[in-house]
């Protein structure tokens, strides 16, 4: 039977293809709320670090410190020609627990890049930013998207890397 100019096999066809089309347009639009992060175990807690930001994980070099600086601003390395400031993260997110930071995260800004000290590296993950925990805008977690179900903070880089006592003059 021909309907619309087409045969009823043409028409599946056609319905077949149209739901293929707008599933794969539903896809598309999760992959917007999907972050791929690595997890870093950061004394007793754990951190996740937006790839699209993250330049390389190498172990810890050597830090020289530098004088007058927060406690939490272990001083500065140099990593591949680059030289660059290191953050504590445990210190800086006031993180609970000791930390014994043996891997440098270097993450990349605009002004160059960031080495943030963290104990362990332990996965690759998606997560979806929909899952994410917003909690009480507190001090100590002013660069955090959230946290996921599975109690990981999802630091905020451009925000970190964009603070001005982060800058050493």
């Amino acid at each position: 039977m021909v309907m619309n100019g087409f045969s009823e096999a043409e028409r599946r066809v056609l319905e077949e293809r149209a739901q293929l089309l707008a599933r794969k347009a539903e896809q598309k639009e999760d992959k917007g709320d999907v972050l791929e992060v690595v997890l870093c175990a950061v004394a007793k807690e754990v951190f996740a670090l937006p790839v699209s930001y993250l330049r390389e994980v190498v172990p810890l070099p050597a830090v020289t410190a530098l004088p007058h600086c927060p406690d939490w601003l272990m001083g500065i390395a140099h990593v591949r020609g680059n030289l660059m400031s290191v953050l504590c993260l445990a210190k800086f997110c006031q993180a609970k627990g000791a930390s014994t930071p043996e891997y440098l995260a270097v993450v990349e800004g605009p002004d160059g890049p960031l080495g943030l000290a963290v104990d362990k590296v332990q996965t690759c993950q998606m997560i979806a930013l929909s899952s994410l925990v917003r909690g009480e805008e507190r001090s100590d977690r002013r660069v955090t998207l959230g946290v996921t179900p599975e109690m990981a903070t999802v630091l905020d880089v451009p925000r970190l890397i964009g603070l001005s006592e982060i800058v050493i003059e």
